[in-house]
C-alpha cells in the first residue's frame, strides 16, 4: 500500500511538508513538520484541531473553509496573522505564504508577491471535509450547488470568476427587479441578455461535471457504505420552465417575467441548480437514513478526488475535520483504507484517542494538540 500511495503523489503535486502559523487563532507561534501520507490531529474540543486545518486551508486557497471573515483569524489583540506552508522535495522545497492585516490579504509564492490569486491557488490543492458536508444530502440545494462549484474550482481556476461573474450581474438584476427604477423595463433586458451569456458555460460547467462524477460516486459508495445498493447522482438544472421541461434560460426569464416583476427576484436559472441523490432509486434527501446519507456525502468527496486525479493528475491534501466521529466503525474503517488507498495526503481531527491509535497502524503520524500546542507523538 505505501509504494501504491507514493506512486500517485510522485505523479501529482507534492505534499505539505510543514506548516508554520503566527497570530492565527489559538494556535501557538510554532512550526510543525507533516508526514505525506496520513496525519492525525487528536484532542478535545476547543484545542486548536480544526483551526490547524484551517490555517493549511487558507494557505493553500487563500480562504477559509469556514463561514467567517478573513480577519477573524488574526488572534484576539493581534494586527496580523500569518501562515506559511512548505511543499516540494528537500532539493526544491517551494513555500506558500498569506499574512492577514487590516488591509485585507497578501500572499507569497515561492518568496515572490502575488498579484493575481489564480496563479497561487493552482500550486497546491487542498480540500476541506467537515461534518456541516457531511449533512448536505438533506440540506439545501445552496450547499450542494457550493460543493460542487468547490470541485470545479479546484479543476479549473477561472470557474471562481465565473461564478463571481454570473452572481454579480443576479444581485443587479434582482434589484432592478425588486426596485423597479425609472426606465427599469430597457435595463431589465440587458441584464437578461448578460444573464443568460453567463448562465450557458455555469450550467454547461456542471453539468459536464456531474455527468463524470456519477459513476465515480456509485463506486465510492459501494466502497463506503459495504453494500451493493447502487447509487446515482443527477444535475438538476434551475433554468427549466415551470412545468419542468427543458428551454432556453432567455426563453424561459421573458416567459416569467411578469413573475419575477410581482415576485422581485429573478426565479430561473443556475442559481436553482441542484443534485439529486438516490440510493436504490430512493430518494437519499428524504428516504435515506442518516447513515446511508453520511456515505452518500462522503462518495461524492471520493469522486471529487478520483476526478481530480483522473482529469488533471492532481491529489489535493484532504482535511476532513471530526469526519470520523460520525461514522460507524466500518464505515471509518473503509474510508480512511480508501484514502490511503487513493495516495492523497490526509489531515484528520478526531477527539477519540483509541480512533487515533487504530490509524497509527496505517502509517499515520498522531499530532497531540492541547490549548493550540501541537506536539507530534510519532
Amino acid at each position: 500500500m505505501r509504494d501504491h500511495a507514493h506512486a500517485h503523489l510522485n505523479r501529482g503535486q507534492l505534499p505539505v511538508k510543514s506548516l508554520k502559523t503566527e497570530n492565527f487563532r489559538n494556535l501557538a507561534n510554532q512550526e510543525i513538520q507533516l508526514a505525506p501520507t496520513a496525519n492525525v490531529l487528536v484532542g478535545r474540543n476547543g484545542s486548536g484541531k480544526t483551526s490547524t486545518l484551517e490555517a493549511i486551508y487558507l494557505a493553500t486557497s487563500l480562504r477559509s473553509f469556514r463561514q467567517v471573515r478573513l480577519r477573524d483569524v488574526i488572534r484576539q489583540g493581534c494586527d496580523w496573522s500569518q501562515v506559511e506552508i512548505t511543499s516540494g522535495d528537500v532539493n526544491t522545497p517551494l513555500g506558500q505564504r498569506v499574512k492577514i492585516h487590516g488591509g485585507g490579504r497578501t500572499a507569497w509564492l515561492g518568496g515572490r508577491l502575488v498579484k493575481k490569486v489564480s496563479s497561487y491557488v493552482v500550486n497546491c490543492l487542498s480540500m476541506a471535509f467537515t461534518p456541516d458536508d457531511l449533512s448536505m444530502i438533506k440540506g439545501s440545494p445552496e450547499r450542494r450547488r457550493n460543493f460542487l462549484d468547490r470541485a470545479l474550482m479546484l479543476h479549473r481556476a477561472d470557474h471562481l470568476e465565473r461564478v463571481r461573474a454570473f452572481q454579480r450581474v443576479l444581485r443587479s438584476r434582482n434589484s432592478l427587479l425588486k426596485e423597479k427604477r425609472p426606465g427599469y423595463r430597457e435595463m431589465l433586458d440587458s441584464y437578461t441578455e448578460q444573464l443568460c451569456r453567463l448562465a450557458e458555460p455555469l450550467s454547461q460547467a456542471r453539468r459536464q461535471a456531474v455527468e463524470q462524477l456519477a459513476p465515480l460516486a456509485r463506486r465510492a459508495y459501494e466502497s463506503i457504505s459495504g453494500t451493493s445498493e447502487e447509487m446515482t447522482v443527477t444535475y438538476v438544472s434551475g433554468s427549466r420552465r415551470q412545468g419542468g421541461e427543458k428551454g432556453d434560460l432567455y426563453q424561459v426569464l421573458q416567459a416569467v417575467r411578469t413573475r419575477d416583476e410581482r415576485l422581485g427576484y429573478t426565479s430561473r436559472g443556475p442559481q436553482f441548480d441542484d443534485l439529486q441523490m438516490d440510493i436504490a432509486g430512493r430518494d437519499a434527501r428524504k428516504l435515506a437514513s442518516q447513515g446511508e446519507q453520511r456515505s452518500c456525502a462522503l462518495a461524492l468527496l471520493m469522486a471529487v478526488v478520483e476526478w481530480l486525479r483522473d482529469m488533471d493528475g492532481r491529489l489535493p491534501v484532504l482535511l476532513l475535520d471530526d469526519v470520523s466521529s460520525e461514522l460507524d466503525s466500518g464505515r471509518r474503517g473503509r474510508l480512511f483504507s480508501r484514502l490511503l488507498e487513493m495516495g492523497n495526503q490526509v489531515m484528520l481531527t478526531t477527539t477519540d484517542p483509541q480512533y487515533a491509535s487504530q490509524l497509527l497502524a496505517a502509517e499515520a503520524r498522531l499530532l497531540e494538540v492541547d490549548q493550540g500546542v501541537i506536539e507530534a507523538k510519532r
